[in-house]
C-alpha cells in the first residue's frame, strides 16, 4: 500500500491561526431537530443560515476515551490531521498521546518492543505521536528509500547504513538475529561459517562477543529463536545449543543430533519439534524436549537443499527441484509440486503460500492449498539461494549468487498473475566481491552472509529514530 506523501511538518498539530478560522457552526455535525424522526445521526456540513437550527458537534457529546477512539478509526493519520482543522475541539482531540498509542498499536503490520518502551525514559514513554511518526518514517525508508526533513523541505533519498562484521577466517554460509538481548536495544547477530565456528556479535558495537566450537565440518545453516540455537554443519550433525543467563552472550550445548549419512543443509524449529535436511536425501525430525528422532521423511530423491516450518507443517526442496509439504508430527504429504527445469536452493512457508528460490534464478509462488505455481519472477541473474520473509510487511528478502541482496513488495502479490510479472524492488545491495550464502531480517535490518567471509548489516533505522523500540 502506497504510503501518503506528507512533509514532515504536516505531521505537527495544525496552527491555531487555522483553527480560529473555523467558526463554531462550521463544524461537522448532526442536526438536532432530525435526531427524533431518524433511526441513526444524520451527519452533514451545512452552512450558516439566518435562522440557524440547533446543532450538535457528535464527538463534543461523546465521552472523551469514546471520541479518541472514533478519531483512531479513521484511516491514517493523514485523515486525522485534517479532522484537527474541523474544530478547536476535533483539534484538541486530535493532539492526545492515547489517540496516537492507537493508531500506532492497530497499525497493520506494525509492532511496539513493550518491555523496551518500559525501561525507556518517561519522556520517551509518553511521546506516543513522536513514535508514530518514527515508525512511519522507518516503513518510508523501507518502502520508497526516502527520508523526511524535519525542516519540512521536500524528502530526501535514503541509504541503509552499512555495517561489515569481520573475524571469521572463511566464507560465512549463515546468518540469523536475536533481537531481544545485546547492548543498545539492537540485539545479537549470530554467523556460522566454512572455518567451523559460530560467532555472537554484538549488533550494536559490531564486536565478537562469543565464539562457539563444536563442529568438525563447515556450519552451514543455523536457526533461532527465543534462548534456543540449532545449528547444522557438513560434519552430518546438528547440534543445538541454549543460551545462559539474563540475556548473556554464552551457549551451552545441550543436545548433538546424529543419523544423517551426509552434511546437514538446512534446519528449522518450531515449539514441538526440530527438522534437520540434509545432503544424504533425508528429512529428519526430532523431538525438541530430548532430541530424540521422532521419524525420517524420505520422498525426496535428491539432496534436501533447504526447509521450513509453519504452523504444523513442513516444507521441503530439493536439488532434483521436488518439493513436498507434509505435517511435522506424522510425515503424512499433503502437497507434491516439482519445479520445471532446476534445483531448489531455498524454501519458506508464508502461510497459504510457498516461495521457493531456485537455481534458474527465479523465485516461485506456489499455492499449498492447490499445489499450483500461482506467480513467477526473475528475482537474481544467478542462483537464488537464500529467502527471508516478514509475513507483516510482506517484505521478501533474496540473496543470490549474483552478489546481491535484493528486497521485494509482496503486498500486492496478486501482479504476480500476470505472465512475467515481477513485483516491486525496494532496494537491492551489491556485494562487489562474494557471492550470498544466507539472509535475514528484522524490523530495521537486513543481513547478508557473504562468501568473503563477513556479514554486512544493512540498517534501515536509527540515524535519528527510536528504531529499537519497534518490532
Amino acid at each position: 500500500m502506497p504510503l501518503p506523501a506528507l512533509r514532515w511538518t504536516e505531521l505537527r498539530a495544525p496552527v491555531d491561526a487555522a483553527c480560529r478560522r473555523v467558526s463554531e457552526h462550521e463544524v461537522l455535525c448532526a442536526d438536532a431537530t432530525a435526531l427524533p424522526s431518524t433511526v441513526g445521526v444524520r451527519v452533514a456540513w451545512k452552512p450558516p443560515s439566518h435562522t440557524p437550527r440547533p446543532r450538535i458537534d457528535f464527538l463534543a457529546c461523546l465521552p472523551e476515551e469514546l471520541a479518541i477512539y472514533t478519531l483512531s478509526l479513521l484511516r491514517d493519520h493523514a485523515d486525522v490531521l485534517r479532522a484537527a482543522c474541523v474544530s478547536r475541539t476535533w483539534h484538541r482531540l486530535a493532539g492526545d498521546p492515547a489517540l496516537w498509542r492507537l493508531l500506532l498499536v492497530h497499525h497493520p503490520g506494525w509492532g511496539v518492543r513493550w518491555d523496551r518502551l518500559a525501561r525507556a525514559p518517561p519522556s520517551v514513554r509518553g511521546a506516543w505521536r513522536a513514535l508514530y511518526m518514527d515508525r512511519y518514517e522507518l516503513e518510508r525508508r523501507w518502502r520508497a528509500l526516502q527520508t523526511l526533513r524535519r525542516d519540512g523541505a521536500p524528502p530526501t533519498a535514503f541509504r541503509p547504513a552499512i555495517v561489515r562484521l569481520r573475524g571469521h577466517t572463511d566464507s560465512v554460509y549463515a546468518c540469523c538475529l536475536d533481537p531481544a538481548h545485546g547492548t543498545g536495544g539492537a540485539g545479537y547477530v549470530v554467523s556460522g561459517s566454512r572455518d567451523r565456528t559460530i560467532r555472537v556479535w554484538d549488533a550494536a558495537s559490531a564486536a565478537c562477543v562469543a565464539t562457539l566450537h563444536g563442529h568438525t565440518g563447515s556450519v552451514v545453516c543455523l536457526a533461532h529463536h527465543d534462548d534456543m540455537l540449532v545449528s547444522g554443519s557438513s560434519d552430518a550433525t546438528a547440534r543445538v545449543w541454549r543460551r545462559g543467563g539474563a540475556g548473556a552472550p554464552h551457549y551451552v550445548l545441550v543436545h548433538v543430533l546424529q543419523g544423517h549419512t551426509a552434511g546437514v543443509l538446512d534446519v528449522a524449529f518450531d515449539a514441538h519439534y526440530i527438522v534437520t535436511a540434509s545432503r544424504d536425501t533425508s528429512v529428519r525430525v526430532w523431538r525438541r524436549t530430548d532430541a530424540r528422532l521422532v521419524h525420517v521423511y524420505d520422498a525426496h530423491r535428491g539432496s534436501v537443499n533447504a526447509c521450513s516450518v509453519r504452523d504444523g507443517l513442513v516444507a521441503t526442496g530439493a536439488g532434483d527441484g521436488s518439493i513436498y509439504v507434509w505435517r511435522i508430527g506424522t510425515g503424512e504429504t499433503l502437497c507434491a509440486v516439482r519445479e520445471p527445469r532446476s534445483g531448489v536452493a531455498s524454501i519458506l512457508l508464508a502461510g497459504a503460500w510457498l516461495l521457493a528460490g531456485s537455481s534458474d534464478h527465479t523465485v516461485r509462488v506456489w499455492c499449498v492449498a492447490r499445489g499450483a505455481c500461482v506467480g513467477a519472477f526473475a528475482a537474481h541473474t544467478k542462483l537464488v539461494r537464500a529467502l527471508a520473509y516478514d509475513p507483516a510487511r510482506q517484505l521478501l528478502v533474496s540473496g543470490g549468487w549474483d552478489r546481491t541482496t535484493r528486497v521485494w513488495d509482496l503486498a500486492r502479490r496478486e501482479a504476480l498473475r500476470e505472465p512475467g510479472a515481477t513485483p516491486p524492488l525496494v532496494v537491492c545491495l551489491s556485494m562487489p566481491q562474494a557471492r550470498i550464502f544466507d539472509v535475514a531480517l528484522d524490523t530495521t535490518r537486513v543481513l547478508s552472509a557473504c562468501e568473503d567471509g563477513t556479514v554486512w548489516v544493512a540498517d534501515f533505522g536509527h540515524q535519528g529514530l527510536a528504531s529499537d523500540l519497534f518490532a
